[in-house]
């Protein structure tokens, strides 16, 4: 098995999240894959990462390689969950992937601090004229939402409501519902850690600084699970 992901950095496995959240079911599980990255010239089919190939299956998408693992190594990732979390953690995967991942990219991409930050680190040798397509494509995201990429304190307010979300809802324990994993440790460990970890200081990172519960559910995961 081989996963392909984008690039390493701070801590993190990937600062793709998606690619990370896959990664993680692996290393939850103690899967033995490798991880490559592309962080130039991907060779996905549609172009996008993470892709995962398991002999001649090449699956794309983050949701669909899980969903993959779930059933041919029998993981039974979320038999043990209620009906009741089941629809939780559907609503709050899609609350994380589809709108707070955007505001995520704002503060990488379009905020100055994280704009200055990623382009020395990865996208030096990059043309201004690529990076506008990646802006455009990060503010059409935004548009989506309702939100214009101008007004920082508004998108920086929408990521805030979601993140206070996750914190009023996780239960306390050692993962998101108790004591046993569950698919959206997967999802939050990712996308929290690709928040938390990265050296930028914006109104999300410093709101998982300053929470208690959630700094830990990270910290304890991150510890168990990659030795950091």
């Amino acid at each position: 098995m081989k996963l392909f992901g984008f690039q390493a950095a701070w801590g993190l496995v990937d600062i793709n999240p998606f690619v990370m959240k896959v990664e993680n079911v692996m290393r939850f599980f103690a899967i033995e894959h490798s991880l490559e990255y592309q962080p130039t010239h991907n060779h996905s089919p549609t172009g996008l990462l993470p892709y995962f190939s398991d002999g001649p299956d090449v699956i794309c998408d983050s949701d669909a390689i899980i969903a993959h693992l779930n059933t041919s190594a029998q993981l039974n990732l979320d038999s043990h969950l209620s009906a009741s979390q089941k629809s939780i953690a559907l609503l709050m995967k899609r609350v994380v992937q589809e709108h707070l991942y955007p505001i995520m990219l704002f503060s990488r991409m379009i905020d100055p601090s994280g704009l200055a930050l990623f382009k020395q680190t990865f996208f030096d040798n990059v043309t201004d004229e690529a990076l506008k397509k990646v802006t455009d494509n990060i503010s059409n995201k935004l548009s989506a939402l309702g939100v214009d990429c101008a007004d920082a304190q508004k998108v920086y307010a929408l990521g805030l409501e979601n993140i206070a979300a996750i914190d009023t809802l996780y239960s306390g324990g050692s993962y998101f519902f108790g004591e046993q994993l569950s698919s959206i440790d997967a999802v939050l460990l990712a996308f929290l850690s690709n928040i938390s970890y990265v050296p930028i200081e914006n109104p999300l990172s410093d709101y998982i600084a300053e929470s208690l519960p959630l700094k830990t559910y990270i910290n304890q995961m991150m510890a168990k699970y990659y030795g950091s």
